[in-house]
């Protein structure tokens, strides 16, 4: 390991590499820096071996400052080296101006199945013709609504319209009635039958509030004295409240027609009256000129149709509504009743259900009484999924019958005698069962259809 190759000469300060070099006996390398270029490069870094360079510079031409400075034959350069020129700048150029695309062609609808007149381009309104310009004045006319209809003296719209066939409607587009211009009926005979109306009500044929008052009593006399029919009380009530309505007249003997009919209504099952009736009084209840006469009693009656409806959305903001507002009508027991009835059902609690219902009383147990047969079909259906077989007299408990015929006249009314069944017949421990596991299926059809029964007068 003592050789040259791996024998370091050190580097004298001020000494270049080259004369270290030459004393190591190292092979002498060209200068770069020499003013003259060798003819041909030796050694393998060349990367042209044998070529002569003197050829190739005499196929230059160098660019100085004084002109072209040819190598001579010797490949050396002649005259002073300078540092190539830089060309000229090229010519400036002008930025391309924007020209705006073509415009793009008009389509109707006899060119695509699915442009019509409206998608064409419309033309500017300062360069249409005058025959387009009356074209399309008669076109706005037909379409536009009349400006001296717009408003009235009181900023109403005049074309508000009434709907008195419909007794609880708002407004209709079958004629035009101006609401602040209020009809004083002329009529004097006490009794007349209900009639749609399907235009605008005559004077002549309409009873004033005097003579309303009159055939009030003689209709409630009547009916106290059993003296006539539902269907002609109805007919005559829905008149009264015929010619209240187009008369504009919203006040204490208004609500007395509407809750007296809303009870008879009620008192004969007339579910669809009594809804028109309850609606309205609803209504009636917000103005700030009417009493609050027998406010607890129509809102358990409104608590009670929601549960016939099964809204239990409009029975918790009506309990918001009281909470905040009347607290002392939510505390009624009437209205606490009807909210603990719609509390049963919402969490299918079906034992307190029937317990409340037979402890009601009036019109309110009437009302109940209308769906009472549902609410014990969907008691009935979840018994049947709960139980293999239940007893007669435990169902009569639970549904609050009077004794075991009552249960079995219930279940035979709807088809499901073939299903009860006695067990221990002929021994003292005998007694009678309903197959719940087998009429399952036909209380869940019954309980089905019962439900898709709509009800008239309900929305």
């Amino acid at each position: 390991m003592n050789g040259p190759y791996n024998k370091v000469t050190p580097v004298m300060l001020g000494q270049s590499r080259g004369a270290n070099r030459d004393s190591t006996g190292a092979a002498e390398v060209p200068n770069s820096h020499s003013s003259t270029t060798p003819s041909t490069f030796q050694g393998s870094w060349n990367p042209f071996p044998g070529y002569n360079v003197g050829n190739f510079y005499n196929r230059m031409n160098i660019p100085t400052a004084n002109g072209l400075v040819r190598p001579s034959s010797s490949g050396t350069l002649g005259g002073s080296l300078a540092f190539p020129v830089p060309p000229p700048p090229p010519p400036t150029i002008p930025p391309p101006v924007a020209v705006p695309p073509p415009p793009m062609p008009s389509f109707n609808s006899s060119h695509t199945g699915f442009l019509n007149d409206n998608n064409r381009k419309r033309p500017r309104a300062g360069g249409i013709s005058k025959e387009e310009a009356e074209r399309r004045r008669k076109r706005a006319e037909r379409f536009g609504t009349p400006k001296q209809n717009q408003k009235n003296g009181s900023g109403r719209g005049v074309d508000e319209e009434e709907n008195f066939a419909n007794l609880n409607s708002i407004s209709t587009k079958s004629h035009k009635f101006d609401k602040n211009k209020r009809i004083v009926g002329k009529c004097q005979n006490l009794e007349k039958p209900y009639l749609r109306l399907t235009s605008e009500p005559n004077p002549e044929v309409v009873r004033p509030l005097s003579v309303l008052k009159k055939t009030y009593n003689m209709l409630m006399k009547k009916y106290e004295g059993q003296e006539a029919s539902y269907q002609y009380l109805c007919d005559q009530f829905k008149s009264m409240r015929q010619d209240l309505r187009v008369q504009i007249l919203e006040n204490q003997f208004t609500v007395k027609v509407y809750q007296s009919h809303a009870r008879i209504a009620l008192e004969n099952g007339d579910i669809g009256e009594f809804n028109q009736c309850q609606s309205r009084l609803i209504t009636l209840f917000e103005l700030p000129n009417i009493k609050h006469s027998c406010l607890e009693e129509f809102t358990s009656y409104r608590v009670l149709y929601y549960i016939l409806t099964e809204d239990h959305g409009a029975i918790t903001s009506l309990r918001l509504k009281l909470m905040t507002e009347n607290f002392s009508v939510l505390k009624h027991p009437l209205v606490q009743k009807a909210f603990q009835l719609a509390k049963s059902q919402l969490v299918g609690d079906y034992h307190n259900f029937m317990r409340i219902h037979s402890s009601m009383e009036g019109l309110g147990k009437k009302l109940v009484d209308m769906f009472i047969g549902k609410e014990k079909l969907k008691s009935l259906l979840i018994i049947c999924r709960s139980y293999n077989q239940i007893p007669l007299e435990f169902l009569q408990k639970e549904f609050q019958f009077q004794d075991v015929e009552s249960i079995i006249g219930f279940l035979s009314d709807r088809g499901l005698t073939q299903f009860m069944l006695v067990k221990n017949q002929g021994k003292g421990n005998e007694y009678k069962y309903l197959d719940t596991k087998a009429c399952r299926p036909y209380v869940l059809r019954q309980y089905t259809e019962s439900r898709k029964i709509d009800i008239k007068g309900q929305r």
